[in-house]
This record gives structure tokens, sequence and C-alpha cells, in this order.
């Protein structure tokens, strides 16, 4: 009996080790359409979050999709002066506006609500190498 148990734990433990996430591919947030746009799902909630509030992303050219998913909070999607140009200045609840932009250079792109920021609402968007 012990050595049964002993078997379940060690497909338990490889199994668990071969569900790591791969760090480098895109986030389950992230889509690819056909002409290789990476594109976001983010979502805006009436707590003041994104979700997902870190998504990652490779090289190239990238749309933002976003839904402000809360019931009467008007939010913004704005990056910081490193990031792309490229904002959202209001989405009223309930509506899904877009942005589009390329990035060449990998690294980290800090966005943020301009209405919110000071209640916690930014991330990160996360830009890697192929």
């Amino acid at each position: 009996m012990a050595a049964g148990c002993a078997v379940l734990l060690m497909v338990a433990a490889c199994s668990d080790s071969a569900e790591e996430p791969d760090e480098s591919a895109p986030s389950d947030a992230v889509t690819v359409e056909e002409d290789g746009t990476q594109v976001v799902d983010l979502r805006e909630t009436e707590d003041y979050r994104f979700n997902p509030e870190s998504p990652h992303v490779h090289t190239g050219k990238i749309r933002i999709d976003m839904t402000n998913t809360s019931q009467a909070v008007t939010h913004s999607l704005a990056f910081k002066p490193d990031g792309p140009d490229e904002e959202i200045p209001f989405i009223n609840p309930g509506e899904t506006k877009s942005i589009a932009f390329s990035i060449a250079n990998p690294g980290e792109y800090q966005f943020f609500c301009t209405f919110h920021e000071q209640l916690g609402q930014r991330g990160t968007l996360t830009v890697e190498a192929p």
C-alpha cells in the first residue's frame, strides 16, 4: 500500500512540474491574428484593476481591445512616457475600444487609468523578443 502511495505522489509531482507556464509565450489574454497582430483582451473593472494586469506579448504589431466591465465607472488607458503614444482617453461602462501600435524593442511598458492611477489602477505590458 505504501509503495502505491509513493508512486501516486511521484506521478502527481511530475505532472505538476510539466504544467509550468512558458514565460516566453504570450499570455492567455493574447491571441494572434492571421496578419501577425497580437491582440490583448484587456478588461477594466469597478474595483479599479486591469485584467490582466501584466499581459505578455512579443515585439511587433499589437492591438489592445479594452472592455469596461464596470456598471457605473468610466475608465481610460494611457502609457507612461516611454511607452506607445496611443491611448484611450475614456471608456464608458459596457463599451469596448481599441488602440493599435507596433513595438520594436523588448521591455516593460507601464500603463494606467488616468482617472484612477492613485487608486492603484495600473499594469505592465511585457514585450519580449520572439
